[in-house]
């Protein structure tokens, strides 16, 4: 990391050097690689991280405040003894409080300019963003960086940016942005708190993340829980994921193909047993999440129209078993 912090820095006094006239001298800069947002009282309250190339600390935190995000990010200039670069920032963690204002908040950090519609935005789930980013002792929104990077491997979570935070509304009306919680002092990523109309309606868990993408999302990636059948138990890593949804007179239908490999096998099952286990387990699973939207005013979380009768779904679910080596079943 610190190899690459180093490139990075050369790469960036070199086009300083070269006439980049969008930037200051490079001894005015510091960069920035993600902040934490929190809301306390009437105040907004953001904690900016700061790469280092010490070799005693990865980063440092810069703490400001004022009347909005827009109002801290100024106020910050009388902080820091350089001018904050937000080229580079890639992940902002907000306290949850700050969900019921979300259309405040995106208005205040777009007004700031320096930070890219293309930042990540995850919600401190249980705790505030500061605490969030002070657990551990490495660069946490980098930590978060490289989960999201690498999400296809859980499918518990999935990074939302700013500018498909809008493009979800816009088409759906709602819109899940990624929790992150404090456990045994480290970070853990899962699930995610659903926007519907602008506004809070509840949390999904990681599992109900994972259920949600199969319908919404193609390609591999996640793992199905251990399940239990008459002659052992298997656990799934899911190959391919297909989710096709249309309307029908009597309500809505969602039909899903999905490649399972199986994982972990303890007893005899035959490939039939484990189809049969894996289409039980997803058809299950997307009913009762299904229900819960409907149940709860979660919104259109499926993406099956703004008119969608979730109480009137049909769900389809075709399952093939793959051992790589010995191809489908």
């Amino acid at each position: 990391m610190r190899n690459v912090l180093k490139l990075a820095s050369c790469i960036f006094a070199i086009s300083i050097l070269f006439g980049c006239s969008d930037y200051s001298e490079l001894n005015m800069q510091k960069l920035v690689n993600g902040a934490g947002i929190d809301k306390k009282d009437d105040e907004i309250y953001v904690s900016i991280v700061s790469p280092t190339l010490s070799e005693e600390k990865e980063r440092e935190i810069i703490k400001t405040s004022g009347k909005s995000f827009f109002d801290a990010v100024r106020n910050a200039a009388s902080i820091s003894d350089k001018k904050l670069y937000w080229g580079h920032a890639t992940v902002l963690v907000m306290g949850e409080n700050l969900l019921s204002e979300m259309d405040t908040l995106l208005d205040s950090i777009l007004r700031a300019r320096d930070v890219y519609p293309d930042i990540a935005l995850v919600v401190a789930k249980g705790t505030d963003a500061e605490s969030v980013l002070n657990a551990g002792e490495g660069d946490v929104t980098e930590s978060i960086y490289n989960m999201f990077a690498n999400e296809e491997n859980s499918k518990r979570f999935q990074a939302l940016r700013i500018w498909e935070l809008f493009r979800e509304r816009e088409e759906f009306g709602v819109c899940v942005i990624p929790t992150v919680s404090i456990e045994k002092g480290e970070i853990f990523l899962s699930g995610g708190a659903v926007i519907n109309g602008g506004k809070p309606s509840g949390y999904l868990s990681g599992e109900e993340v994972l259920i949600r993408s199969l319908v919404t999302d193609k390609g591999a990636g996640g793992y199905l829980p251990m399940l239990s059948g008459e002659k052992g138990e298997v656990s799934f890593e899911i190959l391919a994921r297909e989710g096709k949804k249309k309307e029908t007179e009597t309500g809505n239908e969602i039909s899903l193909r999905i490649t399972l490999s199986p994982a972990e096998v303890r007893g005899e099952m035959s490939g039939e047993e484990m189809k049969k286990l894996g289409e039980k387990y997803i058809k299950e699973e997307t009913k009762k999440l299904l229900e819960r939207a409907s149940r709860e005013n979660l919104g259109d979380i499926f993406a099956l129209g703004k008119s969608a009768d979730y109480n009137n779904t049909e769900i389809f679910c075709e399952v093939r078993i793959s051992d790589i080596l010995g191809g489908e079943k």
